[in-house]
């Protein structure tokens, strides 16, 4: 859906057009996918972005139009996945694992192949590090740093998304690196 043509599909749902609706829900359900993906486990997606969008159509009414659909809706999805990782307050979890199947370094033979087993390997454990050490921060400070170096949005962005000032993301971006670096420090301690 183009930007431009949002504020007469909204009036229309706003006037009951339940076609409007499921147009928008279309045009930005892959948008919304794509921001929660980013937060929370993928059997989880459907059913935040879900959530998003029931609460959308709930307050369409305080929507005054003045700034971006689109930011207005990605800042409703980010408050979704806040309030299911501060549900499900885990360790493990939303990173995709990338594991070797049984009986494949055997299929492994030539250098080439072993070598680049053994980089996906590094990255594997490196990855998961990053997502214990993640998922033993609080729910805020671990979608700051999603949003400002794992989604690569600048401080200005992150601060209208979270509906923090930008001094305040900038401080909780900078500590929240220093608990990152602490709690990886511990854990290859252990």
């Amino acid at each position: 859906m183009r930007e431009e043509a949002t504020p007469a599909a909204l009036r229309a749902v706003l006037n009951g057009d339940t076609e409007a609706f499921r147009a928008i829900l279309h045009d930005y359900g892959p948008r919304v996918e794509r921001l929660v993906s980013a937060h929370v486990l993928p059997h989880e997606i459907p059913e935040v972005a879900q959530e998003t969008f029931v609460r959308a159509y709930k307050s369409l009414r305080s929507y005054d139009g003045r700034g971006s659909f689109g930011r207005w809706l990605a800042v409703i999805a980010l408050r979704c996945c806040y309030e299911r990782l501060r549900e499900r307050y885990r360790p493990e979890g939303a990173f995709a694992s990338l594991t070797a199947e049984d009986g494949e370094e055997e299929r492994l033979t030539d250098q080439a192949s072993w070598r680049l087993y053994e980089e996906e390997s590094e990255r594997r454990d490196m990855r998961e590090r990053l997502e214990a050490a993640l998922g033993r921060l609080e729910p805020r400070d671990r979608m700051v740093l999603t949003l400002t170096f794992l989604e690569g949005r600048s401080v200005a962005e992150t601060a209208q998304l979270m509906d923090m000032s930008e001094i305040n993301v900038r401080v909780r971006v900078h500590r929240s690196k220093a608990r990152l670096r602490a709690i990886l420090e511990r854990l290859d301690a252990e």
